[in-house]
């Protein structure tokens, strides 16, 4: 998990793919962890759409 990461687009998948199993009765855990930033761009799609370009 990175702060600049943040409510990216695939997060949403993530917590609908997680409230189904919990759902259906699987049950869920979740170990969150914090790493620094880094200089990638794989939350290019959030700033996308933060800055409304789309």
């Amino acid at each position: 998990m990175k702060n600049q990461y943040v409510a990216d687009i695939g997060d949403f998948g993530k917590y609908s793919l997680l409230r189904a199993f919990a759902e259906a009765g699987i049950k869920v855990g979740i170990n969150w962890y914090l790493t620094a930033d880094d200089a990638s761009n794989d939350a290019y799609f959030h700033e996308i759409t933060r800055n409304k370009l789309i």
